[in-house]
């Protein structure tokens, strides 16, 4: 990658995968890209953070935190503040994330204002990250709830936004909201608002090509659709990614592990169960990871090439 890509994983539907969506991501940049990867956990609930940290590594980060005057992720929105905590994940070299804490459950209850200068200031708080860390990539993991705190943060600090999608009635209308309510503030608030990358079906079952077909065709006209109802041109991209995320058993038991260092998924990634059943469930999740993360790049890289022949 010629520079460092922000990209927001937004839904407006909670339950659709978004939490695993930015795992993988995140997990298969690092491990089979080798890619350097920054993960942002925005959610109040913490679940991105779950999946990465035991009650043992969140114990040990928060006493760090403590100790260095470092902060969580919502801190560097809601109060001055640009030190975040940073927690490099065992077993996967270069993926490292920036937790969300349980603390801010509370402080979500009672309505959180983002003013425009932190948004802004937090943009520039990742930037300066990647260039600590050397990134590749900084994926931002957004509540499903907190529609006008999503969208303030994500016109303000990600290029791109993707969406997950999962079987049910809901699901592809929201897909529809989250365009036409993100689009007609973010065109206000940024020049150039993010690109929409695409959807990422979510949570379909692997021989069900049907309701897959049928649910992408849905999805592309939803999506073309909202694009003209803001009096927007949709993105020269393909509305909804050819990689399916699959439902796999693996990642119904990714958040919550108490003890020990390594998280779950990480240890299904390097092959550390060795049953029958975990070795074929890691190959079929191996895979469909890297899928993703190869059209993932395929997708920015075909659009900063188009960008790039359009400023010549």
């Amino acid at each position: 990658m010629s520079s460092p890509t922000f990209t927001g994983i937004i839904a407006f539907k909670g339950g659709v995968g978004k939490t695993v969506l930015s795992a993988s991501l995140g997990i298969g940049l690092s491990y089979m890209l080798k890619r350097r990867v920054l993960l942002v956990d925005l959610d109040p609930q913490a679940n991105l953070s779950e999946v990465f940290l035991t009650e043992t590594t969140l114990s040990a980060v928060i006493k760090k935190a403590f100790e260095t005057d470092r902060v969580f992720s919502f801190d560097l929105i809601i109060r001055p503040a640009e030190n975040p905590i940073i927690y490099e994940i065992p077993g996967i070299p270069g993926l490292y994330l920036l937790p969300s804490h349980h603390k801010f459950m509370r402080e979500a209850a009672y309505g959180i204002n983002v003013p425009m200068d932190r948004a802004v200031s937090f943009r520039g708080i990742l930037g300066r990250l990647t260039k600590e860390l050397e990134l590749d990539h900084v994926i931002i993991d957004f509540p499903p709830q907190m529609y006008q705190y999503v969208i303030t943060i994500a016109a303000a600090s990600a290029d791109y936004i993707v969406t997950p999608v999962a079987k049910g009635a809901f699901s592809i209308p929201s897909v529809g909201y989250l365009i036409e309510t993100y689009y007609d503030v973010a065109k206000v608030i940024r020049r150039e608002p993010s690109v929409f990358l695409g959807a990422i079906l979510t949570r379909y079952d692997e021989g069900n090509s049907k309701l897959i077909k049928l649910s992408r065709e849905r999805v592309k006209e939803t999506v073309s659709k909202s694009f003209k109802n803001v009096n927007l041109s949709p993105p020269p991209v393909d509305p909804v990614f050819d990689t399916v995320l699959y439902y796999n058993p693996l990642l119904t038991k990714i958040r919550g592990q108490l003890i020990g260092f390594t998280p779950y998924i990480v240890k299904h990634i390097l092959g550390k169960y060795t049953s029958d059943v975990s070795r074929r469930l890691q190959d079929r999740l191996k895979a469909n990871i890297a899928s993703l993360v190869r059209e993932f790049e395929e997708r920015l890289n075909w659009l900063a090439a188009l960008e790039k022949s359009r400023e010549s």
